[in-house]
């Protein structure tokens, strides 16, 4: 596609980038297999928290979702209407308590 990136070496990449811990991996002490980056300086950055937030609050706002944290989903599946009617997803769920991470 033509997409401008630059190769950085294990070296490069602590140097750049020294926010970000690099962990070797323990099982693989080969000197062929040190670690690279692929860098695209014109890409951009996602923080997954706030881009799920605001799907989240589109869903909710936009489009009368009702959100159901702390939720576990056991099975969906989709029911059709014999007839070509409207069909619609049938789940079965566990809603836990705010603090309850038991699984």
């Amino acid at each position: 596609h033509s997409i401008p990136t630059e190769t950085l070496t294990a070296d490069e990449l602590k140097k750049r980038f020294p926010q970000f811990r690099y962990q070797i991996d323990n099982q693989n002490n080969s000197k062929d297999m040190e670690m690279i980056g692929i860098f695209e300086p014109e890409a951009g950055m996602v923080r997954p928290e706030r881009a799920i937030r605001a799907a989240l609050h589109e869903a909710e706002n936009d489009y009368g979702a009702t959100i159901w944290e702390n939720t576990v989903v056991h099975s969906l599946r989709e029911v059709n209407d014999n007839n070509g009617g409207t069909s619609y997803v049938e789940l079965v769920v566990e809603r836990r308590k705010e603090n309850d991470t038991s699984t």
